[in-house]
């Protein structure tokens, strides 16, 4: 391309003369992909993909977070004043904790302050009173601590500077007690674990992080687990959907998107605002460098504990801020995300804030992160009330950009990076729901593989899946009016439909129902045959099912009915599932799966029940499926039994047929791509 474009923020020629020739290709690529949408000036593609690296090549290393130590080093207090005190109170730990934990106590969250805020009464305020003054660690029954500390890592001695520096933060902010570790050794019940660190790409720190699940005698166990989950409950996060079904119900309410605002904020610090009872926090022992240890008496990064506890408090939040305020709210862990009108947008601010301080202190809210707007991320995802959409956020699509391009497909890749693209195909095809049947080929590609370490070729078809997930990921980037997903997309509609299908290897039988009048009427009954020569293989009858599920979509839309909801009742579960759940499997039904996706995305059909049926108890639809006419089966309504109108019925057969390959070929996909588009549009 000459000069004329360039990626300057690509440190390695190579790489970038490697991303130059991909973009060049995506584009041949993008084109077919868009659907008829204009596709992107090649100029923009470049400095999309030149925002991506920018934002995401690793700016810090560990010599940038030695820079930033300086060299640091524990100054006099941290030997002395925990020591002197320790002491004094009779070289009791406990005592130790409580006296720097009251010293707090009146800027963290107490029984007093639960009391205070009258909340409603509730499982979730029952285990907020018991665990507020403080939380256990809790271990199972056949644990037993050591006193003897993990060797330190070479990465810390390496980086003992920064580390040490990111301690004293803590140490500062009274959310640690620090002894000499001859000391700490002879805690009665003292139990060590291991300290881990990690580079950040936006902080030249880097992250140090608790491990307590390291080692032949860990904290964090799965008996563990199990007891925590019985004390806290089970830990339910909200689902885009959830987010979504919050904004329609703004929506409906309001009448349309107009003068609907969003807000967010942050609670600060999250798990340390919890302090840890002072009888358990001899547990939490990380030996550190210069013969000292650290333990935290607040909570913290790693232990399996701490979602858990914050889960609490998270729910107990989001109920009482949702009792005043006059829009809607979901919580997040710290993240709160919420929806009001325009008038009580200020209002809903203040009182979220004041409940958040009100419990957990005055320095638990992170002022700076509020954000407000009509458009805003929340956890990931970009919300836009004036295109009515919701996509991927721009810091996470950038993210995923990055990471698309930087591996190169005719190379060697990583176990651990096939199972981050292959995981972000998965969560993001919730926005382009189309491509959800691709995720499983990526998935393919490290199953049972243990070593996340080993690299491998990927295969033909993972390296087509990747081309498009590039091709789509700029084309969301650019054209997000195009390609993001429509809000009221995600509404409930009551079921109006019901299929009842069967397939043999041969044929497919459907019966499609409408409820008029709470009653359920024959629609359409159809007995059609295959031109597929399957030879009787059984591997193919779970496809064979499932295009009968796609097929009756198709005539459905074919009929002139969209946006609706409808319920599926068949003999067989995988196809039942996959309509349902939309969790597909790698193989022969890929085209099949492909098309009900694009049909039923484009038309806001939603599967709301899949009830199994007992094949013995399936018998007109097994017997449609097997040649035999509605007519002969008492079906006499030449408008239900003929399909004659539906002249597209071939298309559809040839473009869902499971002897062709699919992915052999970028050529191969972008061919039924548009063969597909032009489907839709027949439709």
């Amino acid at each position: 391309m000459g000069d004329k474009f360039k990626l300057p923020h690509i440190a390695s020629e190579a790489l970038r003369a490697r991303v130059m020739r991909d973009l060049v290709r995506v584009q041949d690529f993008m084109l077919p992909m868009a659907g008829g949408a204009e596709s992107p000036e090649f100029s923009s593609i470049v400095n999309v993909l030149g925002e991506a690296f920018r934002e995401n090549d690793q700016r810090f290393t560990e010599e940038a977070a030695l820079n930033w130590a300086n060299d640091f080093k524990f100054p006099m207090e941290v030997y002395t004043t925990d020591l002197n005190d320790f002491i004094r109170l009779d070289m009791s730990l406990e005592s130790l904790v409580r006296l720097r934990q009251e010293s707090t106590r009146e800027d963290r969250m107490n029984l007093s302050r639960v009391n205070n805020l009258n909340l409603l009464d509730s499982e979730w305020k029952s285990r907020l009173v018991a665990m507020a003054d403080g939380i256990p660690i809790i271990t199972p029954p056949s644990f037993v601590p050591s006193n003897v500390p993990p060797k330190l890592r070479q990465k810390y001695l390496r980086l003992a500077p920064a580390i040490n520096k990111s301690i004293y933060e803590l140490y500062k902010n009274k959310l640690i007690v620090i002894l000499p570790t001859s000391f700490a050794k002879n805690v009665k019940g003292v139990h060590f674990s291991a300290l881990h660190w990690t580079l950040q790409s936006d902080k030249e720190q880097g992250r140090t992080l608790a491990d307590p699940s390291s080692g032949s005698n860990p904290l964090n166990t799965p008996e563990a687990k199990k007891l925590i989950d019985r004390v806290c409950g089970q830990i339910v996060h909200p689902t885009i959907d959830d987010m979504m079904n919050m904004l329609i119900s703004m929506v409906e309410q309001r009448g349309s998107f107009r003068k609907i605002m969003l807000w967010k904020r942050d609670m600060a610090g999250a798990f340390t605002l919890l302090n840890i009872l002072p009888e358990y926090v001899r547990l939490c022992a990380f030996e550190l460098t210069n013969d000292l240890t650290m333990f935290y008496i607040s909570g913290f990064f790693g232990h399996c504990s701490l979602p858990s506890f914050f889960n609490v408090v998270t729910k107990v939040v989001e109920s009482a801020i949702q009792l005043r305020i006059r829009g809607s709210c979901c919580m997040y862990v710290d993240d709160l995300c919420g929806v009001s009108d325009e008038e009580s947008l200020e209002s809903d601010l203040q009182e979220s804030g004041l409940v958040i301080t009100a419990l957990t202190g005055p320095k638990s809210l992170a002022v700076h992160k509020d954000r407000k707007g009509r458009k805003i991320d929340w956890i990931g995802w970009g919300i836009d009330m004036d295109l009515e959409t919701v996509s991927v956020s721009r810091k996470n699509l950038l993210k995923c950009l990055h990471g698309f391009f930087f591996i190169d497909l005719d190379g060697y890749v990583a176990v651990k990076v096939i199972e981050k693209l292959a995981s972000w195909c998965s969560r993001y095809s919730i926005i382009l729901t189309t491509l959800k049947p691709l995720s499983v080929t990526l998935h393919g590609e490290h199953a049972g593989m243990k070593n996340r370490k080993v690299q491998k070729l990927l295969s033909v078809e993972a390296k087509v899946v990747c081309w498009i997930w590039r091709a789509f990921l700029i084309l969301i980037a650019l054209k997000p009016d195009c390609f993001a997903r429509k809000i009221m997309s995600f509404r409930h509609f009551e079921t109006s439909f019901r299929i009842e299908y069967d397939a043999s290897l041969t044929g497919l039988g459907i019966i499609i129902s409408i409820r008029l009048g709470g009653k359920w009427s024959h629609i359409k009954v159809i007995s059609l045959t295959v031109p597929y020569a399957l030879n009787g293989d059984p591997g193919y009858q779970n496809t064979m099912e499932f295009l009968a599920v796609a097929l009756s979509v198709c005539v459905i839309r074919a009929m002139g009915y969209d946006q609706l909801g409808l319920d599926l009742i068949g003999d067989n579960t995988t196809s039942l599932s996959w309509a349902k759940y939309n969790r597909f499997k790698r193989g022969r039904s890929l085209r099949a799966t492909l098309l009900f996706m694009r049909i039923t995305s484009v038309f806001g059909m939603r599967i709301n029940f899949a009830d199994h049926l007992a094949g013995e108890r399936n018998t007109v639809c097994d017997a449609l499926s097997r040649g035999v006419t509605p007519q002969e089966l008492g079906f006499i309504d030449e408008s239900i039994t003929s399909v004659e109108e539906f002249t597209w019925i071939g298309k559809f057969l040839d473009l869902c047929n499971p002897t062709q390959e699919l992915l052999d070929s970028e050529k191969d996909f972008i061919s039924f791509w548009v063969g597909l588009s032009e489907f839709c549009s027949e439709l």
